[in-house]
């Protein structure tokens, strides 16, 4: 991660940032791995409402998710929502995980959902940055860097014709927001 007194430093050649940053990346690959259908808003306040019955917060929903999906906790409620068992018989065989984007990992029963759904959600975020490079070629934008499940772009405003598309390239069935500044710290949300 970069420190939120560094990410000040961190400027754009061109007019600003636009950063693409996924909601909820490993929920959402989890659904997809599982082959569900995602929900069209924040997937911690779908969780709230459908998993957990509006009991928590967003934050203790996301805490209590978190701590569910990679420890061996039990948890009737999300237990039904989520399968796990479903997602390894997919994509594990008891010695490798291999993901939809075809690596092929060795990995024991404690780790294998860890190391699938880490693993795909970064092959994600990769193939689209390619997607979004290709796209912005001939372009003075460029994409600057990517952290983690976010890919901000060095943006310059003669560029806008094409922001929308490289918005719904990133997406692809998964919800994202869209945030712009003049450095990586300062990033404000962007309605489009």
């Amino acid at each position: 991660t970069v420190k939120k007194e560094f990410r000040k430093l961190l400027r754009p050649k061109n007019d600003l940032f636009v950063a693409l940053d996924y909601n909820g990346a490993e929920v959402r690959m989890f659904l997809e791995l599982a082959g569900e259908k995602q929900p069209d808003y924040d997937i911690h306040d779908w969780n709230v409402r459908n998993v957990f019955a509006n009991a928590l917060t967003r934050d203790e929903a996301k805490i209590e998710f978190f701590g569910w999906l990679y420890n061996s906790l039990e948890h009737a409620d999300l237990g039904k929502t989520y399968n796990k068992a479903k997602v390894l018989n997919e994509w594990y065989d008891g010695e490798y995980i291999t993901t939809p984007y075809q690596r092929k990992i060795e990995v024991d029963d404690f780790r294998a959902l860890n190391y699938l759904i880490q693993s795909s959600t970064a092959d994600r975020v990769l193939s689209k940055a390619v997607i979004i490079d290709k796209m912005l070629e001939e372009r003075k934008s460029f994409v600057s860097h990517i952290l983690h499940d976010e890919i901000v772009i060095d943006f310059d405003n003669e560029d806008r014709d094409i922001i929308m598309g490289i918005k719904e390239t990133f997406e692809d069935g998964f919800l994202s927001s869209m945030k712009a500044g003049k450095n990586y710290f300062e990033l404000k949300e962007l309605n489009l």
